[in-house]
């Protein structure tokens, strides 16, 4: 659901992305998840929330492998 809302095509109930990519997304929700979880802990706020800020690199991450796909469809 959050790789479509950063823009990532879909087709019926799958997604058209590649392992490669799926598994930095991953990453990148697993780091917002331990950033939030230690802000909680210490009772603070971040100037950007993270979930805006997660958004903004899964948009990152779908546009690069959008352009890569493309590249290798023209070589």
């Amino acid at each position: 659901m959050l790789l479509t809302k950063a823009g990532a095509k879909r087709s019926g109930d799958s997604l058209e992305v590649g392992l490669e990519t799926l598994q930095e997304a991953l990453c990148l929700l697993s780091t917002a998840v331990d950033r939030e979880i230690v802000n909680r802990m210490l009772q603070r706020q971040d100037a950007t929330p993270i979930g805006t800020g997660l958004i903004q690199g899964l948009q990152i991450l779908v546009q690069h492998a959008k352009e890569q796909a493309d590249s290798e469809c023209h070589a």
